[in-house]
């Protein structure tokens, strides 16, 4: 016998109001004396295993009345009465639920792990069992509820996939008023079946799993009365996501936080269902890595500050944020497949909301797609990217939306034998569907209006243009705390110098495009901006930060500004050398313009009295300082450096290379000489690029010349012998060089040690504007 959901749902709302009280021993009446292996039951037991169904009967015939024992015995009958051979299988099936039933009124149920190898089939006995849940069910008597409940426990027990019984239960016990039950039901299916959180979800589990307000405020009302200290780490999550879904973000941070602290293998697969969908290549390698739970808690603690960006806020806010998404999915891209969402709800998980929704209804899928005629939906979302948007196109499949890999592929127009027609036999143009995304791209515009088109090279143009969504656009995500603005793209380039013991001294050097920012309403030749500066160790944690406003005079005449003018700026930190996570933020005051980046270095260990090179700085002007002239923000030691953030130079410009050299080694006589060979490659070189290369020290000592290189040598001498640090810098004329990526590499060797130390760097040429 089956029996639907609406017959649990008429009686859920007729027993709310009797509920049965919280079980939280887990164990059944008479286990404890039934334990003794001399006791007639487990004889009895052991003549089931043994096959023995006949002589089992006998023993337990005797038993079935028992205050004592009447529970398990009733429980063996069913198992012995469903091999009986000498009854039809209607018989059986009535005898064996009828027991189970007495059983179960006798409050006895199998707990998960304790199915023994009864010679039974496991699906008849779920059957039966499910057959006596139905019965008790339909009485809708408050004294069923219970026994209901066990005979969905010895099913739980068997088989977790069987009539989703665990679900059942879960949703009898919330709808009744017994969410403590229905959580510790939730946290004994995780424990019994460890590494199948996604599996269960699809079986079992998502009667926790809801996301719903009522729900959530259910569980909060349920655990806000137990000591925090006794809460498991599951029931610290249950109540984490239900704070965010009541859009508590900063107390549900806080208590991920604590659940992480006490994290153990049942609640760390439920953390990782959650998380899956933002997933890179490299989290799921390092996830696969972390065989303890500490290091899984390292691992999640990693994964959300490397997301975070600085706001400001007091808690985690992509933490937040993903989790909102998780709930809008759920919620209202659902799908009964999978995690609870379809591909719509993926993708969303991973880039928010889309800058531009088309939603279709009306387009008539065949017969043999879904079984029968009937109309259907299709979307497209459009998030716009640099340098290339982000589309994706889905179309309805039975219950959910799948991701297509043309837009064609939501349009499935019968064809009869004039050609594709409508329901009602009109003709009808296939590529129709086009126009309605033709400001996603101009693309579809053109081909909605072509008479005769070519299949093939349509899809080959439309292959090209979803290719970003099909690469980034599903292998990264997309997070921007500051909602209702813009992107503002500009320039950086960073380069670290020696400093004081044990710190170098790290550079951002960053320009903003004149044309991306807005002048003050003020003053119209001044712009305002801020810059934000923020590096984390290997682990995400906070190692410097810097953040400040600046403005900006603007040129006394504007017209004469380029489009490739940039406003240039810098920011500086001392920093322990190692590995680093760069987080740069600039923001456009004046407008809703903000820039976010995110990299990653290694800052350079400078030691004392070892001979090194800096990191090279490309610039577009050095200048020794004047007599009397103050140090700016762009001097080290006794030159001003105007560094390119771009490292894109015009031909009218030259190209200034910047390093430091430090503790170089004197001779017999004191005198500290060196040797730099540079060297610039490219793809086609100005053959008389060699001539254009000027150095202020030093002489030439030899030049090489190959098909895309050329190596200068130059031999120097310090010039102040007693200090730590000599600057250099070498100038080329580029005016005369084809445009193109320019590759240079600089050997600085000691030549009192004979020891050398290189440095590489990457620029552009382009044509003036």
């Amino acid at each position: 016998m089956k029996f639907s959901r609406g017959a649990f749902t008429l009686l859920f709302l007729s027993l709310q109001a009797v509920a049965a009280p919280a079980d939280t021993s887990a164990k059944s009446p008479g286990r404890e004396a039934d334990n003794n292996p001399s006791s007639p039951v487990r004889q009895a037991r052991q003549l089931i295993i043994d096959k023995k169904f006949f002589e089992a009967e006998k023993v337990l015939q005797k038993l079935k009345d028992s205050p004592l024992h009447k529970g398990e015995a009733n429980f063996y009958l069913g198992l012995a009465t469903l091999s009986n051979t000498t009854l039809n299988r209607n018989q059986v099936v009535i005898r064996a639920a009828n027991y189970f039933k007495a059983s179960a009124r006798a409050g006895f149920y199998l707990p998960i792990g304790e199915w023994a190898d009864y010679p039974v089939r496991q699906s008849s006995y779920c059957d039966v069992n499910w057959k006596a849940t139905g019965e008790l069910l339909k009485s809708k008597k408050a004294e069923d509820l219970e026994p209901a409940a066990n005979l969905l426990k010895n099913i739980i027990a068997v088989d977790v996939s069987a009539h989703s019984a665990g679900r059942e239960l879960g949703q009898l016990y919330l709808r009744t008023g017994q969410t403590p039950r229905a959580i510790e039901l939730y946290q004994q299916i995780l424990e019994a079946y460890p590494g199948r959180n996604q599996d269960l979800y699809n079986l079992n589990l998502d009667f926790l799993d809801l996301y719903l307000p009522e729900h959530a405020g259910r569980i909060l009302d349920c655990l806000n009365n137990v000591t925090p200290d006794s809460l498991t780490p599951l029931e610290m999550l249950l109540m984490a996501r239900s704070h965010f879904v009541l859009g508590h973000d900063s107390l549900a941070c806080s208590l991920y936080d604590k659940c992480l602290d006490r994290l153990d293998a049942v609640t760390a697969g439920e953390i990782l269902r959650d998380a899956l969908d933002i997933f890179f290549v490299a989290d799921r390698i390092a996830y696969s890595r972390a065989t303890t739970s500490a290091e899984k808690r390292d691992f999640f603690r990693r994964l959300w500050r490397s997301r975070d960006l600085p706001t400001g806020l007091s808690y985690n806010g992509r933490l937040a944020e993903h989790y909102r998404r998780l709930i809008y999915a759920k919620n209202y891209l659902f799908t009964k497949s999978g995690n609870g969402y379809d591909d719509r709800g993926s993708i969303y998980i991973k880039h928010g909301e889309p800058d531009k929704k088309v939603h279709e209804s009306g387009t008539l899928v065949s017969a043999r797609t879904i079984g029968e005629n009937q109309y259907v939906e299709n979307e497209s979302w459009l998030y716009y990217k640099y340098p290339h948007n982000f589309i994706f196109h889905f179309a309805r499949r039975a219950s959910s939306f799948d991701k297509i890999e043309y837009l064609m592929g939501a349009h499935r127009p019968y064809h009869g034998p004039g050609g594709p027609t409508d329901a009602y036999g009109k003709p009808v143009n296939p590529l129709e569907i086009y126009c309605s995304r033709d400001d996603f791209d101009p693309f579809y515009g053109m081909v909605c209006i072509e008479s005769s088109p070519d299949m093939v090279s349509i899809m080959q143009m439309e292959r090209d243009i979803l290719e970003p969504a099909r690469t980034l656009g599903e292998t990264t995500e997309t997070y921007n705390p500051y909602q209702g603005t813009k992107p503002l793209d500009y320039y950086y380039y960073t380069a670290d110098f020696i400093s004081r013991d044990p710190n170098s001294r790290f550079y951002l050097f960053y320009g903003l495009p004149l044309r991306n920012l807005k002048t003050s309403e003020d003053s119209l030749s001044t712009v305002d901006y801020e810059c934000a500066l923020h590096l984390y160790d290997r682990d995400w944690q906070e190692a410097a930060g810097v953040e400040d406003k600046r403005r900006y005079q603007l040129n006394p005449s504007p017209d004469e500004v380029g489009k490739g003018s940039l406003v240039i700026d810098r920011q500086a930190v001392d920093l322990p050398p190692g590995p680093y996570h760069l987080v740069v933020r600039v923001k456009d005051l004046n407008s809703d313009y903000v820039g976010l980046y995110r990299d990653s270095i290694e800052v350079t260990r400078y030691e004392p009295d070892k001979f090194n090179v800096s990191q090279i700085l490309l610039a577009t002007e050095v200048k020794k300082l004047q007599a009397g002239q103050k140090a700016g923000k762009f001097t080290r030691g006794e030159l001003d450096i105007m560094a390119l953030p771009s490292r894109t130079f015009r031909r009218d410009q030259k190209v200034f290379v910047y390093c430091e050299i430090y503790y170089l080694n004197g001779d017999s006589l004191g005198r500290k000489n060196y040797n730099i060979d540079f060297s610039v490659n490219a793809e086609r070189l100005d053959k008389s690029l060699i001539s254009k290369i000027f150095s202020p020290f030093g002489r030439l000592l030899g030049q090489k010349e190959q098909d895309n290189s050329i190596t200068m040598t130059f031999a120097h001498v310090q010039e102040d012998p007693g200090k730590i640090m000599q600057q250099e810098y070498i100038s080329m004329d580029i005016s005369e060089s084809p445009p193109g990526k320019y590759s240079l590499e600089l050997h600085v060797t000691d030549t009192a040690t004979g020891e050398a130390v290189g440095r590489d760097a990457v620029f552009y040429i382009v044509k003036p504007d």
